[in-house]
This record gives structure tokens, sequence and C-alpha cells, in this order.
């Protein structure tokens, strides 16, 4: 098939959003290979006064039932996705596009280990299209 949207956590785990784990570059290695842009989503959850919440963490020795039981006790718990540039493979290394979208990524939650946007190249722009295979 071609055309598919792929989705990875390169974190390769999740965490309680209280952190940003190091991304695993292989991960990403198949959109380098086919030359085809990545598109960085920062996703966190939020409690009904705006703060961030944990009660959607899945982490460590908890079992799904745990988690879900977390989130079904909460009155409301709103989910945030903060969608990035595409950032196309062509002409980057792994490491490099995975470094791109950590960037981004902790720059959108607001980790202090995010260098400033101007220092986040996205590469070329273009439009996001379908390839023919």
């Amino acid at each position: 098939m071609t055309g598919e949207r792929v989705v990875v956590f390169p974190e390769g785990t999740t965490t309680d959003g209280s952190r940003i784990e190091p991304f695993h570059a292989a991960l990403l290695q198949a959109a380098v290979d086919a030359a085809i842009p990545v598109q960085p989503v920062a996703i966190r959850h939020l409690e009904p006064d705006g703060t961030t919440s944990a009660a959607a963490a899945f982490v460590d020795d908890m079992t799904f039932a745990d988690s879900l039981a977390r989130v079904l006790e909460r009155p409301r718990l709103t989910t945030e996705l903060i969608f990035g540039p595409p950032i196309w493979a062509a002409d980057k290394t792994r490491r490099e596009l995975t470094a791109q979208c950590r960037a981004f990524i902790a720059g959108a939650l607001g980790f202090e280990d995010a260098p400033p946007a101007s220092a986040v190249s996205t590469g070329p722009t273009r439009p996001l299209e379908r390839r023919a295979a």
C-alpha cells in the first residue's frame, strides 16, 4: 500500500507528562528512506482548570484497568493536540529528523530543554502531496 499514514511514538514509552524522554531515531528511519514529511504532534492532558493532568498516564506497573479508572473518575479531562509544521525527511539523517521533531514537541509543551523556535529548521516549505508508487 502507498500513501498511508503511520503514527509512531518516538519515546517508545509513555510518561506522566512531567517530562519528555529521549526519542528513538530508528523509529523515523522509514520516513528518511521514503523522503516523506513527518508532522510532529505534541499531546497533553488538561484538567478543567487548565493545569496539566497525569490522570491519563499509563506508566510503570499500572494496569490498563487502573489507568482507565483514573480517567473515568474525572468529571472532565481534555486532551490537547498541538500540530507542528511538516518536517521533510529528504536530505536529513534520522537523528536530525528526530532532533527537530523532539525540539518542536518539547517547545510546544514548554519544557526547558527546548531550543528556541528559530533554531528548529523544518526544511523547505512544500505542500503536502501524495506520492505515486
